[in-house]
């Protein structure tokens, strides 16, 4: 199997603004990286995706994980404070594990989101 799992994390965006108005992150994070990067490592401590990305119009993030759905929502059942349980859409969270190996000469499609840093 494969040590890396795609993640769709269903997002309530009111309640994520509110985790991080309650944790004082600033509201200059146009994106919502920082906040949730917060929010998932209030969520899932050291299992949190990494990389992920926030698909702001269906209020989702896709990411990877080194654990599946199952293991993170039972992470976040046990751990997670109130304030960012509520923002998870739980009933919505759901992974698969990826490919251990690729094909030679395979054809993928990807897009890569960068942020330059100088």
């Amino acid at each position: 199997m494969s040590p890396l799992h795609l993640v769709r994390i269903p997002v309530h965006a009111p309640r994520l603004l509110r985790f991080a108005v309650d944790h004082g992150i600033p509201q200059e994070d146009e994106t919502l990286g920082y906040t949730l990067h917060a929010w998932f490592t209030a969520l899932f401590g050291e299992e949190a995706p990494k990389p992920f990305r926030y698909l702001e119009r269906r209020s989702e993030v896709l990411g990877y994980a080194r654990r599946p759905a199952s293991e993170l929502l039972e992470r976040a059942q046990a751990f997670a404070s109130p304030g960012a349980w509520a923002a998870l859409e739980a009933e919505g969270l759901a992974s698969k594990p990826m490919p251990g190996e690729w094909r030679s000469g395979q054809r993928l499609r990807l897009e890569v989101l960068a942020c330059p840093v100088s």
